[in-house]
This record gives structure tokens, sequence and C-alpha cells, in this order.
């Protein structure tokens, strides 16, 4: 959850907190100055973050709200990191599955048309053979009028 500039800057405000968070503050890592943290951390206008502030709006001088501001950023890049890898785990499943149809898919489709072709040519088969059965029986026809006519005359 982000934190807001007044929440930080009111959480700061009493004397007696600050002389407790200057010893704090000063535990920090020596790396932790301004530009660096701007640095590690870039101002992001994407994510619907609307407004943001840069680190140094939001932290001033005072480096504990510099750690804080820093603290929050970086959890809230390690949230969209973590959401964006379960996304792209659940493409990469999602593409796996799809794969998987794919090939069951022209597995089917092969499968058809090797029926297909089969049932082609036992069409062909069966036509020759009704062709030839024609023939045979035209020439039978013949032969039988042949006959009739012999013992006719």
């Amino acid at each position: 959850m982000p934190i807001s500039v007044h929440s930080l800057q009111s959480s700061v405000n009493s004397s007696m907190e600050e002389k407790a968070l200057v010893p704090a503050a000063s535990a920090l890592p020596a790396a932790l100055t301004l530009p660096a943290a701007e640095a590690v951390v870039p101002r992001r206008g994407h994510q619907g973050s609307g407004g943001r502030h840069s680190l140094s709006t939001i932290a001033g001088n005072n480096p504990f709200l510099l750690h804080v501001a820093v603290q929050a950023e970086l959890e809230q890049v390690s949230l969209e990191r973590q959401h964006l890898q379960e996304t792209g785990e659940r493409l990469r499943a999602r593409c796996s599955d799809l794969e998987d149809q794919c090939v069951q898919h022209g597995r089917l489709h092969q499968r058809m048309k090797d029926r297909l072709q089969q049932l082609d040519r036992h069409c062909q088969s069966s036509a020759q053979q009704v062709c030839e059965l024609l023939a045979t029986q035209n020439q039978l026809m013949e032969e039988r009028r042949a006959l009739n006519q012999d013992l006719h005359m």
C-alpha cells in the first residue's frame, strides 16, 4: 500500500520523534542518498500511480523519510513484479495448453484426411465395379436380344 506524502510528513513532525529518528537515520547505508535512491527507484507514471511525487518531494532532506519512501516504492515494484510473474506463468501455461491442443487438432485433421482418402478410394472402386457390372449387363442384354431374334426367325 503506497504511503502518502501527508502521512509521511505528519509522522515526523514532533521534535521528540525527530530526536529518536536521528540515530536511526544515521544508521542507514551511506549509499542511500537522494540521487542514488532516485536512480534505484525511478519515477513511474504508468501503473495508475497518479500524481506520484519524486522521492525528493516526498522526503525533502530527511533521510528517514527518504528511506521510508524508497521502501514503499520498492514494495510496490515488488508487488508489480510478482503480479507480472504470475501473469507470465499463467500465459505460459495457456500457451502450452494451446500448443498441445494444436498438435491434437493436427493429428485429428490427419486422421480425418486419411479416412476421406480411404473413402474416396473405396468410392472409386465401387464406381468401377458398377461400371463393369453395367457393361456386363449390357453385353448380356445384347446376347439375349440376339438369341430372341434367332428364335423368332
